[in-house]
Formats: structure tokens, sequence, C-alpha cells
């Protein structure tokens, strides 16, 4: 700050600094420091300045206690629209939230950190939504094709792709409703099977009928004789068998003869 000063009786105006030779060499130079308001805070520790006068050593930081360490640290306070960067971060709060977090904190290829909702992460890596909905679509994991069939023709069909070939290698398909086949050849399903042992008949004029609530006007029966009933008796002629109705299976002997025996009878009801 300059001054006004008076020196051997001469009066000087707006004098900031004084300089004077020194006993031995060179000048001594004496600057008005009355209106400088630095504390010791606000200058650099063990640095010196002088302030109204007085001699001031700095206690002051030099700001290296506002940044992380290059080895890792704890940096606390309001971090909004700064950068900073580093190898790893770790965060000391809870980390078990107990729901969905709104978002979650991804890296990118240069090792920033963006924020993205669950939804947008299974969308970037292209994992399948949880609630898994596949209706009226076509499922096509590695090996295995599943296809709906609500509009084909068809009830669905399992397609086998043996060591991962471009058409199926093996089929399972439901045609015609409530008939699976594989590979071509019907699958049995929804059958019962009887078998009646030793059942006693007679046959008048080379017919016989037997009745079971099992026989059905779709169904595949079989009689055959007993090898038991091999004998003097035994009628040497081939059977074949009849579906007249429900509940009924008329057994025919080729013989055309009148006798009683005993027979095994196979009802395959689909």
């Amino acid at each position: 700050m300059a001054q006004d000063v008076k020196i051997a009786g001469a009066a000087y105006t707006g004098v900031p600094s004084i300089e004077v030779p020194n006993v031995g060499s060179g000048n001594a130079v004496f600057v008005d420091t009355s209106d400088a308001d630095a504390t010791a805070d606000d200058i650099l520790q063990g640095k010196k300045a002088y302030v109204n006068g007085q001699r001031i050593i700095g206690t002051g930081s030099d700001g290296s206690d506002k940044y992380l360490p290059l080895t890792g640290g704890t940096l606390t306070g309001d971090l909004y629209g700064k950068y900073f960067s580093g190898t790893w971060l770790q965060t000391t709060e809870a980390s078990n939230l107990g729901n969905t977090p709104p978002y979650i904190a991804v890296l990118d290829g240069g090792g920033w950190i963006y924020k993205r909702t669950p939804a947008e992460i299974l969308e970037d890596i292209g994992a399948p939504r949880t609630e898994h909905d596949h209706m009226g679509k076509t499922i096509n994991p590695a090996g295995i094709e599943l296809f709906p069939g609500t509009t084909a023709g068809h009830g669905g069909y399992i397609d086998f792709h043996y060591n991962n070939a471009a058409d199926y290698t093996s089929r399972i398909i439901e045609a015609p409703s409530g008939h699976v086949q594989l590979n071509g050849s019907g699958i049995m399903t929804r059958a019962n099977i009887i078998a009646a042992w030793n059942v006693a008949v007679t046959f008048k004029n080379g017919i016989a009928e037997y009745s079971n609530t099992a026989i059905k006007g779709n169904c595949v029966c079989f009689a055959q004789f007993r090898a038991g009933m091999v004998g003097s008796t035994f009628q040497d002629t081939a059977l074949a068998v009849h579906i007249p109705a429900n509940g009924k299976l008329t057994i025919v002997a080729k013989n055309g003869a009148t006798f009683s025996t005993h027979l095994n009878i196979l009802i395959l009801n689909f």
C-alpha cells in the first residue's frame, strides 16, 4: 500500500516501498504491508509472509488432503459434476438394498461409469426377461426346438437336432389330436390294456360272443386258444374277432364248429 512519507525533512506522497543501501553491498527494500489481511491458515504450512509489519509462518494446507491418493483412500463430500479416475472404488454403505435397485452402475470400454436400469442391462446383454413369456412363440435352445401348434393344424412338436444339425433329426408331434407320433410312427397314449385269461366261451356254428365294458369301437382285440387246452378236444381252427358295438366282441372260428373252450383275450383300448 502506498504511503505519504517524510525523509530528511522532505515530503513524499504515494510511496509504495523504500529501497536503501546495505552496509555491505546490495540494497534493502522496505514495503508497507498495513493493508494485508492474510492469516496463517491462508499461507502454506512452513512458508513465511509479512502482514501489517508482522512475520507470519503459514499453517495452511496445500490442498492435497482434498484428493484421493494414487494408491487408494477415502473421498467425501459433494462430487456432483466432478470427474476423477482411478483403478478401484469401494463403498462403505450397506450393499443389501432388499429390493430391485432403480439403477445399476456399469462400466463402458473406456472405464467410465454410467447408470442403467435393470431392464436396460438385460437388453444390453441380450438376456431373457424374468417373466419368460413364450406364449405362441417358437423356442430355440441349442439342439432342441419347441413349436406351438395353436394354429398350425397340430398340437405342437419337439424337434431334436443331433450335433446341432440344421434340420431336425427326430421329431415328436401331436397329430391328430390325442395321438402323438415319434418320427412318423404312433406312440401309444391314453391307452388301457386289458388281458383276460382263461375266458370260458361257447361257439355255435363258429360264432362266440364276449362282453367287456372296456371294449370300444376303435380298440384292437386279439383272441387265442389257451395252451393248456390243446388236447383231444382241441379245435384246429383259426380265430378272428369283430366288434359289432361298444362292450361286445364277436369271435369267429374259421371251421364253423359248435364247441366250448377257454381263450385268452387281449384288449387294447386307445
